[in-house]
């Protein structure tokens, strides 16, 4: 078992939150929540209390969030859990890897976390495909420099717009559609956005890697990556612990005093 510092990443999306206990860079444990259901500091301490091993002691609480109006909550949460503040992860955390963006402030800290982590563990070129509430793409050069992205609709947010934007076509739960064509309504939906997804992925990875003159190595985290992955030409791997794991990175590097700033 790894013998590092007991550390805490906690990832709040859109739709869900996911948490892990690491020890060094071993997960002990992991759990998800609805965002909707974590208002509150007590929902965050009662859901936190669920995943922390006895007896250890949580050296650093590491946060990516895109939910802004959660932050004094899970602030409130985290010095009743384990008395300390938290890290908000942001451009200005010790990444190991440089944020080329305009304003880098703009960068999600979801991205950034799986940033580090896919350099730390790819190498660059790489890029990673995260298919959550939106699907974003997220390129890091060979010499470890955060490049920028690509920002789509995720396949949910698909569904839902199709649905509230015509006056004819049903809301529509989604499943991997059995053939490209569909022969109903429903069908012809899942067909269009499962598909179109994929080949959306596919073909902006072929131009970036015609813009790069080689092969990225390519991996996609979110709750539909395998899924998708299923369809695409390119992704190599899926991590669905890809931020976790980032966030973890960086909890390591605050503990070793690494100073912030990026690299």
């Amino acid at each position: 078992m790894d013998e590092g510092p007991f550390l805490l990443a906690v990832d709040v999306g859109n739709t869900s939150a996911s948490a892990a206990v690491f020890r060094g860079s071993e997960i002990l444990n992991r759990g998800r929540r609805e965002t909707s259901r974590l208002n509150r500091r007590s929902d965050w301490v009662s859901w936190l209390s669920e995943l922390r091993p006895e007896a250890n002691s949580i050296e650093r609480i590491v946060v990516a969030t895109v939910v802004p109006d959660l932050r004094a909550s899970i602030f409130k949460a985290s010095e009743s859990f384990c008395d300390q503040a938290p890290h908000f992860l942001s451009h200005e955390s010790p990444l190991g890897i440089e944020v080329a963006y305009r304003d880098p402030s703009q960068v999600g800290a979801d991205r950034l976390a799986n940033s580090v982590q896919a350099f730390e563990s790819l190498g660059g070129p790489s890029v990673i495909v995260d298919f959550g509430t939106a699907t974003t793409l997220d390129l890091i050069s060979r010499e470890g420099r955060y490049e920028g992205g690509i920002i789509m609709p995720g396949i949910h947010m698909s569904l839902e717009s199709l649905h509230a934007n015509t006056a004819l076509l049903p809301a529509v739960d989604f499943e991997v559609p059995e053939e490209l064509v569909g022969r109903d309504t429903v069908a012809s939906i899942l067909a269009g956005v499962y598909y179109g997804v994929a080949a959306a992925v596919d073909g902006l990875l072929d131009r970036l890697a015609d813009g790069l003159g080689e092969r990225p190595s390519v991996v996609a985290t979110g709750g539909l990556a395998e899924l998708v992955r299923r369809e695409s030409r390119w992704i190599d791997s899926v991590d669905q612990d890809l931020t976790l794991k980032g966030l973890c990175r960086v909890g390591l590097r605050l503990v070793r005093g690494e100073g912030a700033g990026g690299k």
